[in-house]
């Protein structure tokens, strides 16, 4: 069975999107963050149910799983939202994207791939390229155009827990240092065109853009409708 890990906050004004608070609002971030990830899960659900696989949501902090719980239960998964709920573990986000991959493997996942929650529009033909790819690579990433990357995900049996160990988290130099710790390690990986992450108000505007195209808009109607109030 294929796993996704959809890495996710609880939706605190001041402790989500950061950045593009800056811009917009510590409010109006939160609240923007809150459709991106409704839509966002609501595309996942669809994709689990036709690839299939499992969603597993690594959540932060642990104590607002109640909270967390409630706000996803109005996207496609509904009350079933609270089966699919695992906390992230202590430390930076290399341990917890590695206790979140070693977890999966350890409970049977063969393939496993690690989302954020950045990108609301990433195709979700590119998860599918990623899983296709972990057949015949060790690893796959999609890079996000800031140097980070969108997604990352590993075949079982040659996951490299080194990738997420001594990294400069949060800088542009991420992707390259990951690819260059799997060279190291002997590892092949498959890199896919990047994808922008909606950290800041340039960002922001590229989505906006992005939702002209009206088959777009309508896979992210929560998003699509907040943006068209005018507050971006």
């Amino acid at each position: 069975m294929d796993c996704i890990l959809l890495f996710l906050k609880a939706p605190v004004p001041g402790k989500v999107k950061t950045r593009l608070a800056a811009s917009i609002g510590f409010k109006e971030a939160a609240e923007l963050y809150r459709c991106f990830v409704l839509d966002w899960c609501d595309r996942l659900h669809q994709f689990c149910q036709s690839t299939p696989a499992t969603l597993r949501v690594m959540y932060s902090p642990p104590e607002k799983k109640d909270m967390i719980a409630q706000w996803l239960g109005l996207s496609q998964w509904g009350a079933d939202i609270a089966d699919h709920l695992y906390p992230q573990s202590d430390g930076d986000l290399g341990d917890r994207l590695h206790q979140a991959f070693t977890a999966a493997f350890e409970d049977g996942a063969e393939r496993a791939i690690a989302v954020g929650t950045d990108s609301p529009d990433l195709p979700l033909e590119r998860l599918t390229q990623l899983l296709d790819g972990l057949r015949t690579h060790d690893c796959g990433i999609i890079p996000s155009t800031d140097g980070g990357y969108c997604a990352i995900g590993f075949h079982r049996d040659n996951y490299e827990p080194a990738v997420f160990q001594e990294m400069a988290w949060s800088t542009e130099t991420v992707c390259d240092d990951t690819l260059a710790k799997l060279q190291t390690h002997q590892r092949t990986a498959l890199t896919l065109e990047p994808w922008v992450d909606v950290d800041n108000i340039d960002d922001l505007q590229a989505l906006i853009r992005n939702l002209e195209d009206g088959a777009i808009a309508a896979q992210l109607p929560r998003t699509s409708e907040w943006l068209n109030e005018g507050i971006a």
